[in-house]
């Protein structure tokens, strides 16, 4: 696609599945949710080497060279009926249950938890309440430990608005 359609820079594609091929429905020319697991996944950061191949730039050799986990995923929670987060919402018990200690990750720590919103915040059927994030020894052991991580919060998200009703779905 890049030398077909001469694209420079960082961008990114969705595609769907039609035949066992991929049919590209959209191309993005910008940074995407891709990228950011791809850096944690590779330790290289792909605006440092967006620099490195611009004549006017010099490479900052940011990059992170401890050891990776075999395979890292995020997967979009999805409200499944309308909800409000309280005014007091404390993101923090989630992410400690979770494993984290804060809500704040240096640029190569992998998260809980990401995109978070603020308390209050309402949300209606369908709309993307947080990004989960999960590693695994395996891509299958990944998904699972995603799946996890996704009914826990959203059973404190039942548990805190009032048992609304929705369940996480073990799509990705």
């Amino acid at each position: 696609m890049a030398q077909e359609y001469d694209l420079r820079g960082l961008w990114g594609f969705d595609f769907i599945l039609k035949d066992d091929r991929p049919a590209v429905i959209e191309v993005n020319p910008r940074y995407t949710a891709a990228m950011e697991v791809l850096e944690l996944a590779t330790g290289e950061s792909f605006l440092d080497l967006l620099l490195a191949n611009s004549s006017s730039f010099m490479r900052t050799n940011f990059r992170n060279d401890s050891t990776k986990p075999a395979v890292i995923g995020k997967a979009f929670l999805f409200a499944r009926s309308e909800l409000q987060l309280s005014n007091n919402w404390n993101w923090l018990p989630i992410i400690q249950e979770l494993g984290g200690l804060s809500q704040n990750y240096s640029a190569w720590e992998i998260p809980q938890l990401s995109d978070l919103p603020q308390p209050g915040k309402r949300f209606t059927t369908g709309e993307p309440i947080c990004t989960v994030w999960a590693t695994g020894k395996t891509i299958r052991n990944c998904e699972e430990q995603l799946l996890r991580r996704k009914l826990l919060v959203e059973d404190w998200i039942m548990l805190q608005t009032n048992g609304a009703a929705y369940r996480a779905t073990d799509s990705f």
